[in-house]
C-alpha cells in the first residue's frame, strides 16, 4: 500500500523546523510521498518554508495567499499520485513521535478491516444539525489532525472538496437528507459525510495517544493572530482588547522558538517573536521566562520522543 500525506503551514518558520525535525526522524520511511502547501503575507519565510520541505518523499511544496486548511487541501490533492492507495491528513501542529504509527493504520486499510481512521468532530450547526448527523453516523467529520482514507473511495466522491460547506434550508445532500434549516459544516465534514455514505467501514481514534502522538490544536491560527508582526502584515495591527493566549499554548510557542530558532537565519524575527512572548507572559501574572522554563521540564515527561 503506498500513502500520500497532505500537510499545510502558514507563514510560522519555527513550527515547520520543528515539524520537518519530527518528520526526519520519525515517519518519512512510512509515506511515500509528502505534498505541503505552505500560505500567508510574508514572502521571505514563505521561501523559507518552501525550501525547507524540499525532500526526496517530497511530491510537491505550494507558496500561496493566505488561505483555510481546506482550501489547501483542494489545491494539494489533485498532485497526489494515481498510484497511491493511503492519502492521509497531517495538522502541521499533529506530532507523531512514534515509528510505526502510520504504518499501523494503514496496514489495517490494506488488510480490508477499515477504509478510513480520524478522530471525532461535531462540526455541523446549527446544533440540531449536528445531533441528527452524530445519530446517524456517530460523528459529522475526521478532524484533519490526522486522518487515513482509502483513496479509491475518495475517488468515487462526485465534485470531491476538503472545504466547509454551507447549506440553506431546504437543500438536499445525499449522506443526510433535506436540510430543514440554514447552516454550514468546517472543515472536510461534507467530504467526510460523503465517504461515510459510501463505507460503514471507518473507525474514531483518539486524538492524542501521549506515547505515540500529539495535536496541539489552534497554534496555526494563535501565530497568525498573536504574532501578527513575524508573520508580516498591518503594522497596525492591534489586538482585540481583553484577549491573551492562553499559558498552555504560549508555552508550545516557546518550545518551537526554543528548539528550532538556531536553524531559522532571520534574527529580527527571532528577536521580535522572544519579545512577543515576553509581552503576552505579562498578561499572566508577570509570569517570565523563566517560569515557561519551569514548566516546560515539569511536563517533559508527558511527551517522550518529542522534546
Amino acid at each position: 500500500m503506498k500513502t500520500a500525506c497532505l500537510i499545510c503551514f502558514v507563514c510560522d518558520p519555527y513550527l515547520a523546523v520543528f515539524q520537518k525535525n519530527i518528520y526526519l526522524k520519525y515517519w518519512k520511511d512510512e509515506v511515500d510521498e509528502v505534498l505541503v502547501n505552505v500560505n500567508g503575507i510574508n514572502e521571505q519565510l514563505k521561501d523559507f518554508i518552501f525550501d525547507l520541505w524540499q525532500d526526496d518523499k517530497v511530491k510537491v511544496v505550494q507558496k500561496e495567499r493566505m488561505m483555510r486548511q481546506g482550501s489547501a487541501f483542494d489545491l494539494l490533492y489533485p498532485h497526489v499520485s494515481k498510484d497511491i492507495d493511503v492519502v492521509m491528513t497531517q495538522d502541521s501542529d499533529n506530532f507523531i513521535y512514534k515509528k510505526g504509527v502510520i504504518t499501523e493504520f494503514v496496514d489495517k486499510i490494506a488488510s480490508g478491516e477499515v477504509d478510513a481512521f480520524g478522530s471525532s468532530g461535531n462540526h455541523a450547526y446549527p446544533p440540531t444539525v449536528s445531533r441528527a448527523i452524530v445519530a446517524k453516523y456517530g460523528t459529522v467529520r475526521f478532524n484533519p489532525f490526522m486522518t487515513y482514507w482509502r483513496k479509491s473511495i475518495l475517488d468515487q466522491i462526485e465534485d470531491l472538496s476538503w472545504t466547509s460547506y454551507g447549506y440553506e434550508k431546504g437543500d438536499s445532500f445525499e449522506p443526510v437528507g433535506t436540510f430543514e434549516m440554514k447552516g454550514h459544516m468546517e472543515v472536510m465534514a461534507k467530504l467526510s459525510l460523503e465517504f461515510f455514505h459510501l463505507t460503514k467501514k471507518y473507525k474514531i481514534i483518539p486524538q492524542a495517544e501521549f506515547e505515540k502522538y500529539v495535536h496541539i490544536g489552534g497554534v496555526s491560527s494563535i501565530f497568525r493572530r498573536f504574532f501578527h508582526s513575524v508573520e508580516g502584515g498591518d503594522k497596525n495591527y492591534i489586538r482585540a482588547k481583553g484577549s491573551r493566549i492562553n499559558i498552555y499554548y504560549l508555552l508550545w510557542d516557546y518550545i518551537f522558538w526554543k528548539y528550532t530558532k538556531d536553524r531559522v537565519p532571520f534574527p529580527e524575527y527571532n528577536k521580535e517573536m522572544l519579545r512577543l512572548i515576553k509581552e503576552e507572559l505579562k498578561l499572566h501574572e508577570g509570569s517570565t521566562i523563566s517560569d515557561l522554563e519551569e514548566v516546560l521540564e515539569r511536563n517533559k515527561f508527558l511527551y517522550p520522543g518529542l522534546l
